[in-house]
């Protein structure tokens, strides 16, 4: 029973108030009445014997950031909860349903709530956890700087659902013309490359730019400018005058 009810019981035959026995549940009540044709009958006031569950939107599960989620129950209800994964009680922070709970901190979050009706009846509890993953993030390995030939480099995301796409030229990653990261980069000649690398999570959430300058083998030895012709003027020994 999840509602207040009425229930009208009619008796066949007369009785005595003093004979009966009935078993209700805590808070319902019980009174005799006539009712239509008959001087007699039962009328029975039934309260709930559980309360609607608490449910959860969204429910549990990851999410790429910071989200609200709305506590709730079908009928009017304090909501009891502890977001620390702890066990909830009647004794736990409340509040009358609905009730809106701002999951910031990335990270795992546990929501626990329970709901207790007008009469006291309580829920069972109900709840799970929240992972806040945050904006997808690309490692390579090895990092920047100066290699032997040849190169291979290893792109990696920090999270499974996304995907990760890059370029060699220095161009934003997140154009149609970057590449998708599907195995190792292999940089099999001399020269510097300017990688671009950028995970875009499945909910299309982008990450941060991964940005890295490569030199495979030696640099290019820089060639000496021409020297200037250098004009050197004629000279010749001074006039001597005649004594």
């Amino acid at each position: 029973l999840t509602k207040e009810a009425e229930v009208i019981l009619i008796v066949a035959e007369s009785f005595s108030t003093d004979d009966l026995k009935i078993n209700l549940p805590p808070g319902s009540s019980w009174e005799v009445v006539p009712h239509q044709t008959v001087l007699f009958a039962l009328k029975l006031n039934l309260v709930p014997t559980t309360a609607s569950p608490v449910t959860f939107d969204p429910p549990p599960g990851p999410y790429d950031g910071p989200i609200q989620v709305t506590l709730s129950t079908d009928d009017d209800a304090t909501i009891h909860y502890t977001t620390d994964g702890s066990s909830v009680s009647q004794n736990s922070p409340s509040a009358p349903s609905p009730l809106v709970l701002e999951l910031v901190d990335l990270g795992a979050h546990t929501l626990r709530a329970i709901s207790v009706n007008a009469f006291g009846v309580a829920s069972q509890p109900a709840g799970g956890s929240y992972l806040l993953l945050g904006p997808p993030t690309v490692t390579a390995t090895p990092e920047g700087g100066q290699h032997d030939n040849p190169l291979t480099i290893t792109l990696a995301a920090d999270r499974d659902d996304c995907t990760i796409y890059w370029t060699l030229d220095g161009s934003d990653p997140s154009t149609k013309a970057a590449n998708l990261y599907e195995e190792s980069i292999l940089l099999e000649e001399d020269g510097l490359y300017t990688l671009r690398a950028r995970a875009v999570a499945d909910s299309g959430v982008e990450g941060p730019l991964l940005a890295a300058d490569y030199q495979v083998g030696e640099p290019a030895a820089a060639e000496a400018p021409d020297s200037p012709d250098i004009f050197e003027p004629e000279t010749s020994p001074p006039p001597t005058e005649d004594v």
